[in-house]
């Protein structure tokens, strides 16, 4: 955790005190004596103040802006242990390759009990609230405070990073990982997903559009249909299905940024990257199918799809 600094600025008033001593006939001589007085004024940096993190919750997670002095915004992510926050990494910062998209330099940066790893961090709904100059956020054992400036510094043990308030620029210090732990997990092998005799799944539901509820499997009795997962709310199958088919369909040519996000009618729908589908498969399937697709409504539905 920073430290506060101590901002002294030293005032010097001086005031000369004459001192006019009487002439006689016994001393020829009159001492002109000045005193100076120096009184110093302590000038404190402003007091950090602890924000609660359940003020930027978002889907279980914390999601946060900093306003930089150039403009942007650099866009933070924290979970229970980790925190990824956008900015300008330097020109030396690898390249990384989060699949399936094509390398290309990194956006962001990851902090976990790990260390530090390059990352992208786009396609993220707009954050709840902004972290203001000498805020502080703590969570997880993970510390994020900005300075009276506004530059962002956030640690964890004896990792961390610093982005600067002027430019954005990313600053490291601690571990920092290969970028190849950043690439996209592996699909489990399918077995791991429910099948038509599995609790939870869709039956016949498939042939109306009947609301169903969380925990529904909706096209895994049906293999030539698109499978769908009703994580929260309740939603028709075949409305869960169209949906994701035509977010597929349409992804490669509209989707926007490295998750390809983009609107399918009233649902927002995007592929998240490596570190959000683990996030994902353990929130949605305790950590057993990675998370290929999610789309949320703004009625709070959240549909997923594993493949």
């Amino acid at each position: 955790m920073n430290r506060n600094k101590l901002l002294l600025t030293g005032v010097l008033l001086g005031s000369a005190l004459l001192v006019l001593s009487a002439c006689s006939s016994d001393s020829d001589d009159g001492d002109a004596v000045s005193s100076e007085t120096v009184s110093t004024a302590g000038t404190t940096a402003p007091a950090v103040t602890d924000v609660n993190p359940a003020s930027f919750e978002m889907d279980g997670r914390y999601v946060f802006d900093v306003p930089m002095g150039d403009g942007t915004t650099s866009l933070c992510v924290m979970a229970d242990s980790s925190i990824t926050c956008s900015g300008k990494a330097p020109e030396d910062a690898p390249d990384i390759t989060v699949e399936p998209f094509p390398t290309q330099p990194p956006g962001a940066i990851t902090l976990d009990e790990d260390g530090l790893t390059w990352y992208m961090l786009e396609g993220v709904p707009p954050a709840p609230g902004k972290l203001e100059h000498s805020q502080r956020i703590t969570h997880g054992g993970i510390t994020c405070e900005t300075d009276a400036e506004g530059t962002l510094d956030c640690a964890l043990g004896d990792n961390g990073f610093t982005i600067n308030h002027e430019d954005a620029a990313i600053s490291l210090r601690g571990t920092v990982r290969v970028t190849a732990e950043a690439e996209a997990p592996e699909a489990e092998a399918s077995s791991t997903k429910p099948t038509a005799v599995d609790g939870g799944v869709d039956g016949d539901y498939s042939s109306t559009d009947e609301p169903m509820g969380e925990g529904t499997w909706c096209g895994v009795a049906h293999p030539e249909e698109t499978e769908a997962y009703v994580h929260k709310g309740s939603v028709g199958c075949l409305t869960a299905q169209e949906v994701i088919a035509e977010y597929r369909d349409r992804r490669m040519s509209e989707g926007g940024g490295n998750t390809l996000a983009m609107q399918v009618g009233e649902w927002n729908c995007s592929s998240p990257t490596a570190m959000s589908s683990q996030e994902l498969s353990e929130e949605i399937f305790n950590g057993t199918i990675p998370v290929a697709t999610v789309c949320d409504n703004p009625d709070g539905t959240r549909i997923a799809a594993a493949v």
